[in-house]
């Protein structure tokens, strides 16, 4: 014979007694099963009686008490059996916590302030359940987390008071007005400031505009330079260069020549003043120059009429001559210039006889005025049929036929001031020659 309870505790009324202890809020159940008994009945704790089976819902803690099986056997009507039930009520609290960032209360976790009611199984007297009213302050923390990069060269770097030196993870607490602590974290980031080498090669008085650099080097050798650069990660650079500066060679050549001799030079033939240049590649690719200043000397062509008699020596310069016969004869004498440039002179002598008796006619004076001038020219003579104009070299300059058998006049304000030679050919083709100077202010 057993009786049996809501949580399905089994209870031997017949063999012994057992108290058994319930929280309010639960359901009790009673119910007895036998054979051998009639009109069983459960004597509550009041000393009222009940028809098997019996539930006790939503028990409470006045309930509890002594719970009797009575029914009649062959021993006539007795009590059976019973059980002391105990039944005790669920624990109800107040609850004020106050916290930082996270609150931990019977396993539950809080991150903010709260007012709320939670039960709590098993947590009152008997294992009941506890029922508690929470006012739960959860005070306010700062965490930040802050990150900074800086260069090598910007170190110590300054954080909450703080000088900083290297790389790194940095924490610092700070109690606040809750009596919390609010939490400052850096990662702090370093870098480096690179410094770099390069090496280049260029020529002597070649621009030189790689890496940054703008210059034109003067003197072969090495030469140094440094500039402060940024770099990828915006830090100053500190780069060296090392300029391998190979030379170049100039060679000046100062060279004159008479303008009827070529001058050669370096395989070419040159007959015109000026500058000329060649240049070679040296072993470096570099290149060696050589210049040439020509000075070209003139010669001169001098046309010069004169008289002499025969067998009297005759002088002109250098050039001596005594006549043996009379007459017209033409002479090429050869001379120099103060820069060795030959200078030839053209001689017209007309020759008498000794004795004062002419086979020919002498030609006639011939006058040339004002002389110097720089404005007319008056050429007085006889028989004048052209006249020439021709620089000191015997370069034609200007020619006209005469004025008049004995008179011409020539307008020299066009010429540059200097030395010129006045051919006049006369009617039978002999030349007489004059040398003028023209003069500017």
């Amino acid at each position: 014979n057993y009786g049996y309870f809501s949580d399905y505790h089994p209870y031997a009324f017949a063999d012994f007694l057992m108290d058994d202890t319930y929280c309010s809020g639960q359901d009790i159940e009673f119910y007895y099963s036998t054979e051998n008994v009639a009109n069983l009945r459960l004597v509550l704790p009041d000393g009222t009686e009940t028809q098997l089976p019996y539930v006790l819902h939503n028990a409470q803690a006045e309930q509890s008490g002594r719970y009797a099986l009575r029914g009649e056997d062959c021993n006539g009507v007795r009590e059976l059996d019973a059980i002391d039930i105990n039944i005790s009520e669920s624990t109800e609290a107040t609850i004020e916590l106050e916290g930082c960032t996270l609150v931990t209360w019977h396993g539950l976790v809080f991150d903010h302030s709260t007012d709320t009611t939670w039960m709590v199984p098993g947590a009152g007297q008997n294992d009941c359940d506890s029922i508690y009213t929470l006012t739960l302050t959860v005070n306010p923390v700062s965490h930040q987390i802050d990150s900074a990069t800086v260069c090598g060269n910007e170190l110590p770097y300054e954080w909450r008071g703080q000088q900083l030196s290297v790389a790194g993870h940095y924490t610092d607490t700070v109690p606040n007005s809750y009596g919390c602590s609010d939490i400052y974290e850096l990662q702090l980031t370093v870098n480096t400031v690179p410094q770099t080498m390069l090496y280049d090669t260029i020529c002597q008085g070649e621009l030189y505009m790689q890496y940054g650099f703008d210059t034109i080097p003067t003197a072969y050798g090495t030469l140094q330079l440094q500039s402060v650069q940024t770099s990828a990660l915006g830090c100053d650079s500190l780069v060296t260069l090392l300029l391998q500066v190979m030379p170049t060679y100039l060679f000046e050549t100062d060279a004159a020549t008479c303008d009827n001799v070529p001058y050669e030079w370096r395989g070419g033939e040159y007959s015109v003043a000026g500058d000329y240049y060649d240049s070679l590649t040296t072993q470096y690719g570099c290149d060696s120059v050589f210049v040439l200043h020509l000075t070209i000397n003139p010669t001169y062509d001098i046309y010069v009429s004169d008289s002499a008699v025969m067998w009297q020596e005759y002088t002109y310069g250098e050039f001596v001559l005594t006549p043996a016969d009379s007459g017209t004869f033409n002479y090429d004498i050869q001379g120099y210039t103060l820069a060795n440039c030959d200078s030839v002179v053209h001689l017209t002598l007309y020759v008498a006889f000794a004795d004062g008796v002419e086979e020919f006619t002498m030609t006639p004076e011939f006058s040339f005025y004002p002389n110097p001038t720089s404005v007319l020219l008056n050429i007085r003579g006889e028989r004048m049929r052209a006249v020439e104009v021709l620089d000191m070299r015997g370069k034609l300059l200007f020619r006209t036929d005469a004025d008049t058998p004995e008179f011409t006049q020539l307008n020299v304000t066009t010429y540059p001031a200097g030395h010129y030679l006045v051919k006049v050919t006369l009617d039978d083709g002999k030349t007489v020659i004059g040398k003028i100077i023209v003069g500017r202010r």
